[in-house]
């Protein structure tokens, strides 16, 4: 998993053949308890990224996101997908192999 700011965004979810992007916040318990989840699916399938809101609210501010944990799932640099709310490992299994 890799940290994202505005300035390596574009750059690092459009180099990536599947990136999922999780939009989170320190603050956050529910964005904590999906760390184990998110690590087990990084590299299976997809690249795993993470945006912190109240360190990139121009990220947040451009996808819309008003609430964490927030999932975007992102083939070739658009959107193909997005998820609110904490996820199950299985869930996130499914969601990738339903867009790989």
């Amino acid at each position: 998993m890799r940290d994202l700011t505005v300035g390596d965004f574009d750059a690092a979810t459009k180099s990536s053949r599947l990136a999922l992007v999780d939009f989170h916040a320190k603050w956050c318990g529910p964005c904590k308890s999906m760390e184990p989840s998110l690590a087990a699916v990084d590299g299976q399938g997809a690249d795993v990224f993470k945006v912190d809101i109240d360190e990139n609210p121009e990220l947040a501010m451009r996808y819309g996101i008003r609430g964490v944990p927030f999932l975007v799932l992102m083939k070739d640099g658009e959107i193909a997908d997005m998820k609110s709310g904490a996820q199950s490992l299985g869930s996130l299994k499914s969601w990738l192999s339903a867009h790989a």
